[in-house]
């Protein structure tokens, strides 16, 4: 597993601070998984700073939350990634 130092200077040489980064969380369908994705980043960023998106499974039972963070370094993006793998039932994280 690749170490913060190393995971800070990767995504300060691939992205543009400040700026917008996309989180996207699948977990289970319904406003609890949705709202607590959105809760975890909150606790880093302010809400106005995030923009949601969801898309459901074609089952109906899992979702994608897709959140486009207005950031100012890699280290809220680091913050809200760890932030987002406390989100109950959380599946996968990208």
């Amino acid at each position: 597993m690749r170490d913060v130092a190393e995971s800070k200077a990767l995504l300060e040489a691939t992205h543009a601070f400040p700026g917008s980064y996309v989180f996207k969380a699948f977990g289970p369908a319904g406003d609890a998984f949705e709202s607590g994705v959105v809760a975890a980043a909150a606790t880093v960023v302010e809400r106005e700073r995030i923009r949601v998106a969801r898309r459901e499974s074609g089952s109906g039972r899992k979702v994608c939350v897709t959140l486009d963070v207005d950031v100012a370094s890699a280290d809220e993006v680091l913050a809200i990634y760890a932030a987002l793998r406390t989100v109950d039932a959380l599946v996968l994280l990208l």
